[in-house]
């Protein structure tokens, strides 16, 4: 949840310090591993490269659609978790 006062520089300093702001890291280091996996996938193509960077950045932007939405940290971490297990699900 933010406070009027809230900047985004300082949310994502917060965010170290938060279930939702730790659970959208750890997604996100998931999915640029796999960003870079596919990257350096000769097979790949670069509209998969593409849409796993896209899904990759869902992760930032729910947790500061989620905070503006006022919605309390550790309900936002599941919502983040369950969205970005759904699109791993889906990839694998």
């Amino acid at each position: 949840m933010f406070n009027d006062t809230d900047t985004v520089e300082y949310a994502f300093k917060r965010a170290f310090y938060r279930v939702d702001g730790v659970t959208m890291y750890v997604c996100w280091l998931i999915w640029a591993g796999i960003l870079i996996w596919a990257m350096f996938d000769a097979e790949a193509s670069r509209i998969e490269v593409l849409v796993k960077l896209m899904i990759g950045l869902m992760s930032p932007f729910l947790y500061v659609l989620l905070g503006l939405m006022r919605i309390p940290g550790l309900l936002s971490a599941v919502i983040i978790a369950a969205i970005n297990i759904w699109f791993l699900s889906v990839y694998f």
